[in-house]
Order: structure tokens, then C-alpha cells, then sequence
């Protein structure tokens, strides 16, 4: 197996894919959050000319249960506005993160999402598409330096993170080391991050990856839609499995990719 192909398999299994008001000075990241307040607005890049199609927005815990949040239905040309709804608490926890952080949670007690939002695109009842803003094109460049994508998730308070986490995952066959810089505050409500990878070091028989997850929105993010081989036949009847296979493919540590 290549190293490419190595990094790809582990990045897969382990999940390591995965509002800001705040507008960041730095060069290529002067992009704007698609959030304002509550709703999600946007337009999917290259969009099949004249389909009609639901968009749902859905939330996981780390068990069974999977929930709605938002529905909207896109116009001819790609284009939404998705009120979103605030998760049960059944999809919400405490803003703990792994014992390897290293850094400050300003609130300890506020409750943030399991896990992101996952957005759906439902035709004829069967799930053909997910969405993501990112600026990549397919999957297998969502792990390359730079691949940057956002995240949109729930706090019931304001919330400022600002530390690391390193975790070993030398135990799925082979050695991976991830390191997640995590530097972003968090409104009461919906708010979107963006989470980037910064460096990636591959051997023969390693691989090792520095993430980050911040405000800072870049200006070449774009909606984008992926094809999604892993969803069942309704939107009522999502697999359970299949949503956390996806939903942990893109989750940061703090937010559902706990060892």
C-alpha cells in the first residue's frame, strides 16, 4: 500500500474529516460565514440544471438516535436558505474535550453539538447527495495540506476554546498521530468553524497530521455536493451507522472525534 493510500485508509476509519462574527486580517482567509442568526444561506456549486430537490439538515448523538433540524427546498439552480432549529438535548454534551487537551474552555457547563450538522440532499425520498462548503472537489483531496471545510455547530452559551489535543491512534493497524489546534469562540446558537489541515508527514509505516478548527472562514470555500453511496432509502430511514461513518469522516476532536 502507498503511503498516500496508507494516510487515506487511516484518515477514513479514525475521523479525523471532518461564526465566526469575527472577521480574521490573514490573507486567503477573508471569507464570510453563510450562517446569519439562525439560517443557512447558499448557492451549490454546478448544480444539475432544473432539479428540484429537499435539503435536510441533520444531527447525531454518538449511539442510535438521529434527528432533524432544518428542511428547506433548493431552487432550480442550487440555491437555499435553511432555517435551523435548535437540537434536543439529546444531541448536545458538555464542552469537555479529551484528556489530551492542553488550554482553556472558558464554559465548562455550556452544551455544544455530539457532532456537526449533516446536510442531505433528498430526491424522490432517497438521499442522492451531501453537501459541504469546502475547497475541495472530492474526498480524496479533503486530506491534503490546506483542504479546508466548515462545520456548523450548536452552543446553548457562549463559549471560547483555545488549546491542543494529540492522540495516538497507533492501534488500527497502524501509526497515526493527530494533532488538533483548536482556537474559536462560539455564540449562543448555530455557528460555523472551519476545520483545515495545516501538515501532513507520512512514512512507509506512519502518518502523522496537524489540524485546525477556527473562525477563520477562507474565501475559497464553496458548496459543493459529494456523492453519498452510504445512506439508505428515505430520509426517515437513514442508517444509523452510516450517519456516524459519515458524520465521524469530518468531526474535529472536541465535537463528536473523541478517541
Amino acid at each position: 500500500m502507498s503511503k498516500k493510500n496508507l494516510f487515506f485508509s487511516l484518515v477514513i476509519v479514525l475521523g479525523l474529516l471532518f461564526t465566526g462574527c469575527k472577521k480574521d486580517e490573514t490573507p486567503g482567509s477573508n471569507g464570510t460565514t453563510s450562517l446569519t442568526n439562525s439560517t443557512l444561506t447558499g448557492a451549490i456549486e454546478s448544480y444539475p440544471s432544473g432539479a428540484k430537490d429537499s435539503l435536510y439538515a441533520i444531527v447525531s448523538d454518538t449511539a442510535t438516535k438521529v434527528g432533524f433540524v432544518g428542511h428547506t427546498v433548493l431552487s432550480a439552480t442550487g440555491s437555499f436558505s435553511l432555517p435551523l432549529e435548535s437540537p434536543s438535548s439529546n444531541f448536545l454534551q458538555k464542552a469537555e474535550i479529551d484528556v489530551a487537551f492542553v488550554g482553556t474552555i472558558s464554559d465548562r457547563t455550556a452544551l455544544i453539538s455530539i457532532n456537526p450538522i449533516q446536510l442531505i440532499i433528498i430526491k424522490n425520498e432517497t438521499p442522492v447527495y451531501e453537501i459541504m462548503r469546502a475547497n475541495f472537489t472530492t474526498i480524496e483531496n479533503s486530506s491534503n495540506v490546506n483542504a479546508a471545510y466548515s462545520i456548523f455547530v450548536y452552543s446553548n452559551k457562549p463559549l471560547t476554546v483555545n488549546g491542543s489535543s494529540t492522540l495516538d491512534f497507533s492501534d488500527f493497524g497502524g501509526a497515526l498521530i493527530l494533532t488538533e489546534k483548536d482556537n474559536f469562540t462560539l455564540k449562543s446558537g448555530w455557528n460555523e468553524l472551519v476545520y483545515k489541515v495545516e501538515t501532513m508527514t507520512t512514512t512507509a509505516t506512519s502518518a502523522s497530521i496537524t489540524m485546525t478548527l477556527t473562525n477563520n472562514i477562507p474565501s475559497d470555500l464553496k458548496w459543493r455536493f459529494f456523492a453519498d453511496n452510504l445512506m439508505q432509502n428515505s430520509p426517515k430511514q437513514i442508517g444509523v451507522r452510516a450517519t456516524q461513518q459519515k458524520m465521524n469522516f469530518r468531526t474535529p476532536i472536541i465535537f463528536g472525534g473523541r478517541k
